[in-house]
């Protein structure tokens, strides 16, 4: 993966318009709010963020969702995780040889203080599109039918795995998906250096922000090479709005040794 970034920072406007559209957080969470009441289940997918965990607990213990799924086997961000663990607050919990989803599990319960009875693991998903399919097969078997859903994901996949549980779900007008990213990451310039803003736990440098942001957008196309319908049909037609494509299109020409590619 390349390191030189080349995201000039009079465009950090442009990049960080990108990153806020991928975000996603469709609706406040529901806390206290009469017209907005506690989801039926809230979804943890598996990344290599703590963010999305310490939204989960606060999630749960505050009475936000009645139970939680996490959802993660082993896949290309299973390795960042467990040395986001191993190097960090969470020392101490298993992660060796052991899927996203249970090593999340045992800091909920053993680090955050997550009731384990409102815990449902689904530890075989290997992307955003199987951890859809995955999740609903899980929660079938175990006789849960939830009918408000809310996911947490890493924020630069939170509108693509939006859509994969919007497709998962399809055949079922009664249940919502709704999605609240844990932050919404930013380039900025403090003190003359570039730095990721949007979050006070550490998450990624600058050249791994912009690579995983300005990888994203091709994936959300509805073309051979993307995965909606035309593509790998991991989901429904995503309508990017034009200034977000307008600003990916002027920075792929000038950062495209980050970006990263969509795999075959």
């Amino acid at each position: 993966m390349p390191d030189k970034l080349e995201v000039p920072s009079a465009k950090f406007d442009k990049f960080n318009l990108i990153a806020k559209f991928l975000a996603l957080r469709s609706k406040p969470l529901p806390k206290g709010d009469l017209s907005n009441p506690p989801v039926d289940l809230a979804v943890l997918l598996g990344s290599s963020l703590v963010q999305p965990i310490f939204l989960a607990a606060e999630i749960i213990k505050t009475g936000v969702a009645k139970k939680l799924l996490i959802s993660g086997g082993i896949g290309h961000s299973t390795q960042g995780l467990r040395d986001s663990v191993d190097g960090g607050d969470f020392s101490g919990i298993k992660t060796s040889n052991r899927a996203e989803a249970n090593i999340i599990a045992d800091i909920l319960i053993l680090k955050l203080g997550v009731d384990p009875g409102k815990i449902i693991i689904e530890n075989r998903s290997t992307n955003c599109g199987t951890n859809a399919e995955e999740s609903r097969r899980v929660l079938g078997k175990s006789g849960h039918s939830p009918k408000r859903i809310l996911l947490i994901q890493d924020p630069t996949m939170q509108r693509r795995s939006h859509a994969c549980f919007e497709r998962a779900w399809s055949d079922r007008p009664e249940v919502s998906v709704e999605s609240y990213a844990p932050f919404v990451p930013s380039l900025e310039v403090v003190e003359g250096a570039t730095v990721v803003g949007g979050s006070d736990y550490p998450s990624w440098s600058p050249e791994r922000l912009a690579s995983l942001t300005l990888g994203e957008i091709p994936r959300l196309r509805d073309d051979e090479n993307g995965y909606g319908p035309r593509g790998k049909n991991f989901f429904e037609h995503i309508e990017i709005p034009k200034d977000v494509q307008q600003a990916f299109e002027e920075l792929s020409d000038e950062a495209g040794d980050v970006i990263r590619q969509v795999p075959a």
